[in-house]
């Protein structure tokens, strides 16, 4: 296990210990860059703190979510988007999306699995050397990588040297296991209980040439179709809430004609007594 010294919930962050998912992508990008059974504690740290970078740019420059849970969730992510670590830039792109039980129940046959696939199923056909998969595991948002035959986890949360979840002096992790069964006790015993849902994408990175001019053309555009999506988004939800604040305005208007003196719909007669 090659632990950092700090998890997501140390980083001084406007989306403190949210931003799970926008991190484990980074992992992936860092992953491409550098391969994680050659990762140290600087490099687990480095994954963080750019990892929550990444976060606020899809958060507010891509305007990927909005929720007000401050998180980035898998579908919440466009088919193609960029990543940094530092001053280089990548694309991560997503070829294909999955969710249902991480572990199989009981008469779960060949049907079942073919519409919603076990979480074992999909690493066993998606995990590839080049091709990383992000999984959300109930709250957590976690990236699983191959290296020859060993399956690696990497967890940004805070979790001690056992893999238990910790609110007190937890680090970020990645780790590695030599089989399928492995992981699943692994998962069984600090993710919860055998009634588990998962989401899961498989990410494939793009690290463009950094020396040709062409690549960086292709990630600048991509950039600026994201930033220019992101701000008709921002209008159209302006003018959503100014044709509600119209809708009000006209409301009020309305009741306070008819309240006022002299209107069709006051009262304004005078009964007198009778004689």
């Amino acid at each position: 296990m090659i632990r950092g010294s700090c998890s997501q919930a140390d980083i001084a962050s406007l989306y403190g210990n949210n931003q799970c998912t926008s991190i484990a992508v980074t992992a992936a990008m860092y992953h491409a860059m550098k391969c994680v059974n050659k990762w140290k504690r600087k490099d687990i740290d480095t994954v963080i703190k750019q990892g929550d970078r990444n976060h606020g740019l899809f958060r507010e420059d891509f305007r990927f979510s909005d929720k007000k849970d401050g998180r980035v969730a898998i579908f919440d992510l466009p088919m193609k988007f960029p990543v940094r670590v530092k001053d280089k830039k990548a694309v991560a792109v997503k070829t294909g999306e999955w969710g249902g039980p991480v572990f199989a129940p009981d008469g779960y046959d060949d049907e079942f699995r073919f519409s919603c696939p076990t979480l074992r199923d999909v690493l066993e056909q998606q995990l590839k050397p080049n091709r990383s998969v992000l999984t959300t595991i109930e709250q957590y948002s976690l990236l699983f990588m191959k290296v020859g035959t060993d399956i690696w986890l990497f967890d940004s949360h805070s979790r001690n040297r056992k893999g238990k979840y910790t609110s007190f002096f937890g680090k970020a992790f990645a780790a590695p296991f030599s089989s399928m069964d492995d992981l699943e006790k692994y998962i069984r015993k600090n993710y919860g209980t055998d009634d588990l849902n998962y989401n899961a994408t498989s990410i494939k990175i793009w690290l463009p040439n950094e020396y040709a001019s062409r690549d960086q053309a292709i990630v600048d555009s991509l950039e600026h179709k994201l930033k220019a999506s992101a701000l008709d988004k921002l209008c159209a939800k302006f003018a959503k809430k100014l044709q509600k604040l119209e809708a009000e305005r006209k409301k009020v208007k309305k009741i306070d004609c008819e309240n006022s003196p002299g209107s069709l719909g006051a009262s304004n007669d005078v009964h007198l007594p009778d004689v």
